[in-house]
């Protein structure tokens, strides 16, 4: 720890610093219950007998002599330290909760444990099995965030692998992730080429089953309604792609042959596949861009979008409200026969259109928007504001809450 500097250090810089040095004090083993700091020893400033960060007496003596005379400032760090080091350790991620949700996969000639965490958006390999396998990593250096955004941790690298599970063969990208609670995480990168996934947990209550809308029974709407009078098939160039995007990309285009949101086509119009990174979570996005295509002769659909604060101002008059965020909005919506050939794309050394509304064309926002308008008021549902693909549910109570809700659950099972 570097020294404090007395003279220029107040009361808020103490007792920062000092807050500092009770996370340190009890991170490190207590995920095991090793080497806790228990609240005698922090009065005690005799530090932790094991753990890393420990406090040590020579660092509790330098901070009494900080802070002496500011006897508000010294009860409230002791409180601190107290309350960061006392009662039993308890772990979010312990192997017994855990347990159910853990595999053995097979790589390298080696058994490993890998978790299935559908929380993740990509799969992760701890450090120690990339060495004992002796696999290649490709560098890179980016942060992942945790499910508190307030925490996140540093991705080293990423590696390509070839393991089995369940007899089936697989390649994936794992990226490399220190402190990992095991072997290897397998995330939604992975999760997302399956169809479903079962857990058994042996309890009473009746499966329960959690799944996203997957195609609204609408009227496929008119996409291209406003071409202009130049509007002819253009194939833009292809792209080079670097192998890590290029299997990204393979294995999106299973995914969504596999969801029914694209076939084949011999469409004369070809866009191309541009691979984007989400801003905070860096998770990889494949977009095709119709800027070179279609866009290009769309004209625009004036349809226009609500007031977010008028949207708040209506939710504001109830007491309990609900926010519903649709899952991957625009494939609900189907596109009519004539429309898809405008969609094509190149990808993987095919050529792919969409049967459900793509991202990126210039009305999707409008279409999108009119057509939650049309589920709501052709159901007449009451008190239910949407805005794209977010539909706030409200009521002047739980009752009248609970009811709109369940019209809304009982609307959307008959568009589907």
């Amino acid at each position: 720890m570097n020294p404090i500097d007395k003279t220029a250090m107040g009361e808020d810089s103490v007792r920062n610093e000092v807050a500092a040095m009770c996370k340190d004090a009890t991170k490190g083993e207590n995920s095991t219950g090793k080497g806790a700091t228990t609240g005698e020893d922090a009065a005690k400033g005799e530090g932790v007998a094991k753990g890393k960060g420990a406090t040590t007496g020579e660092d509790a003596a330098l901070v009494e002599e900080t802070v002496a005379g500011e006897d508000s400032v010294r009860n409230e760090v002791a409180a601190m330290c107290k309350d960061a080091t006392k009662g039993e350790t308890v772990s979010a991620a312990s192997n017994e909760s855990l347990s159910k949700s853990k595999i053995k996969i097979s790589m390298r000639q080696k058994i490993l444990n890998a978790l299935i965490d559908s929380g993740s958006d990509l799969s992760f390999i701890h450090p120690s099995i990339v060495k004992q396998c002796s696999l290649s990593v490709n560098p890179s250096s980016t942060n992942v965030f945790m499910a508190s955004t307030a925490c996140s941790s540093s991705i080293t690298g990423s590696v390509n692998v070839h393991f089995k599970l369940n007899s089936r063969a697989y390649d994936q990208q794992l990226y490399v992730l220190d402190d990992l609670c095991t072997d290897i995480i397998l995330g939604n990168d992975f999760l997302s080429q399956h169809n479903s996934l079962i857990l058994e947990y042996g309890g009473s209550e009746p499966d329960l089953r959690v799944c996203g809308l997957s195609s609204m029974n609408l009227t496929p709407p008119i996409l291209f309604p406003n071409l202009t009078s130049d509007c002819k098939p253009v194939a833009d160039k292809s792209r080079r792609y670097s192998d890590n995007d290029r299997k990204f990309i393979s294995n999106e285009i299973q995914r969504m042959l596999e969801d029914d949101i694209i076939e084949r086509s011999n469409s004369p119009w070809r866009a191309q596949i541009v691979v984007t990174r989400e801003t905070e979570s860096h998770k990889k996005r494949m977009c095709v861009d119709y800027s070179r295509t279609i866009n290009k002769f769309t004209q625009l659909d004036a349809y226009p979008l609500p007031r977010i604060d008028d949207i708040a101002n209506k939710i504001a008059q109830y007491n309990v409200f609900s926010t519903i965020d649709l899952k991957s909005a625009y494939h609900q919506v189907p596109l009519s026969d004539s429309d898809k050939p405008y969609t094509a794309f190149e990808a993987v050394g095919g050529l792919y259109q969409f049967k459900r509304m793509p991202f990126g064309l210039t009305n999707g926002v409008a279409i999108f928007q009119r057509e939650m308008y049309k589920v709501i008021e052709e159901n007449e549902l009451s008190a239910t504001f949407p805005y794209l693909d977010n539909v706030y549910i409200c009521g002047n109570d739980q009752a009248e809450h609970d009811h709109n809700l369940e019209q809304w659950d009982e609307s959307v099972k008959r568009e589907i």
